[in-house]
């Protein structure tokens, strides 16, 4: 019981940092802000870019071949604090459960930054 309790934060927990980056990165893409992100796959780093100089480098995870971290230019939309999780209607969210806000099995933790609607 224990490690599959573990097992799950664990999950959670690379699920938020792709999300997160990811987010972020689509909504300061554009050269002309005074505020964007960059990702870099490779290196696995976020770059925090304002008004044109580097002000914070991150680690992040990445995507896995079954679930590929998203490529390209993006924007973000609503942004939600303390948010409850909802398993999306997919194959592998079959047998989540519903996770109120705060709950440590939360997936989206302290936030949830929409990028690509609706999941």
């Amino acid at each position: 019981m224990a490690v599959a309790k573990h097992r799950w934060r664990f999950g959670a927990f690379l699920a938020l940092i792709l999300i997160i980056p990811a987010a972020l990165w689509a909504s300061f893409m554009r050269s002309d802000e005074p505020m964007r992100i960059e990702v870099d796959l490779g290196s696995r780093t976020l770059k925090v870019i304002e008004n044109g100089d580097v002000a914070h480098t991150y680690g992040i995870a990445i995507g896995r071949p079954s679930h590929p971290t998203p490529t390209g230019t993006f924007r973000t939309g609503a942004i939600d604090w303390n948010p409850a999780w909802t398993p999306p209607p997919t194959a592998w969210a079959r047998d989540k459960e519903y996770q109120p806000p705060g709950a440590a099995s939360n997936p989206m933790q302290a936030v949830k930054i929409y990028f690509q609607a609706p999941y």
